[in-house]
């Protein structure tokens, strides 16, 4: 285990649930969120690529176009793909 230190808005965290007003409570609150997200992506790894259902896969091309389109992620140029397989295969 690593321990990191950020900075959270205090009045954000509020809003999602009133509940967390002392630096216990979000401390709480944001280790179960991470160890959540972490075990969800540790576990999208180790699946094999045709073991998910079809909702569950239109559920990720959604997530993944909502990303591009938002900025959170990029794609990659179609040259760079085939460059890419060619290199595998």
């Amino acid at each position: 285990m690593c321990t990191v230190q950020i900075k959270i808005d205090d009045a954000k965290m509020r809003q999602i649930n009133p509940n967390l007003t002392t630096t216990e409570s979000i401390g709480d609150w944001l280790q179960r969120e991470v160890d959540d997200l972490l075990d969800d992506y540790v576990s999208d790894l180790s699946m094999p690529p045709c073991s998910r259902t079809r909702e569950e896969m239109m559920a990720i091309c959604d997530q993944r176009m909502d990303d591009i389109l938002t900025g959170r992620s990029t794609t990659i140029p179609h040259d760079e793909v085939m460059r890419r397989m060619n290199e595998k295969y």
